[in-house]
């Protein structure tokens, strides 16, 4: 957040591009807390795999964004498109406190609930559906657009099509795909949540 321009951002007079307001006073240190978290995770995960739901494909993604996050360092002129990808990781966090201060997984929802906990369970839901729909569903194929724009003018500068930035566009699409299958797998979840509270209720009229 440190490396935006939020007043040019959130002005209702800005009409261009989001990297416009990118400053990048702290992309060093930015890239490096970056790596250092990812490759920590990746440890985290690989020693303990059950602490995730999917260990293969977060170490799968892990890597991948590994790999990923080097081009800014090689083409500087791109270090925005990893501050913009990587906003993803407020819906992250979102997703984590629901998991670390509902550890029962009691239904925001729920009407007698206490006061405290439910304002928090509510509001971190609330949060966390919106930022991933925003984030992931809305705002990464936003950028996959966006890099594809990017690739056509790099390779029109250069006189070849095919040079690191080539590999933004399946990568991007690898993430946008992944998001699209969680946002599935998540829909489903809630599906199969309504039909078992509905077949418990029916049974209790038996």
């Amino acid at each position: 957040m440190m490396n935006w321009n939020w007043e040019q951002m959130l002005s209702s007079k800005r009409r261009k591009p989001i990297e416009t307001t990118w400053t990048g006073d702290y992309f060093i240190e930015f890239w490096k807390f970056t790596m250092f978290y990812f490759v920590v995770d990746l440890l985290w995960v690989c020693i303990i795999p059950r602490c995730v739901r999917s260990p293969t494909t977060i170490i799968q993604h892990h890597l991948v964004t590994i790999v990923y996050i080097m081009l800014p360092l090689l083409y500087p002129e791109y270090q925005w498109c990893m501050g913009a990808c990587l906003s993803v990781e407020i819906n992250t966090w979102f997703l984590i406190a629901r998991r670390v201060l509902n550890k029962v997984g009691v239904s925001p929802w729920i009407i007698d609930l206490p006061f405290l906990f439910s304002v928090r369970v509510k509001l971190i839901s609330i949060s966390f559906y919106i930022t991933w729909v925003s984030i992931r569903c809305i705002f990464y194929p936003v950028l996959m657009f966006r890099f594809y724009d990017i690739w056509v003018q790099h390779s029109a500068r250069h006189g070849t099509h095919f040079h690191l930035i080539s590999f933004v566009l399946p990568i991007q699409s690898v993430f946008c795909i992944l998001n699209a299958k969680w946002t599935y797998d998540l829909f489903m979840s809630k599906v199969r949540q309504i039909k078992s509270k509905k077949k418990d209720e029916g049974a209790k009229y038996l």
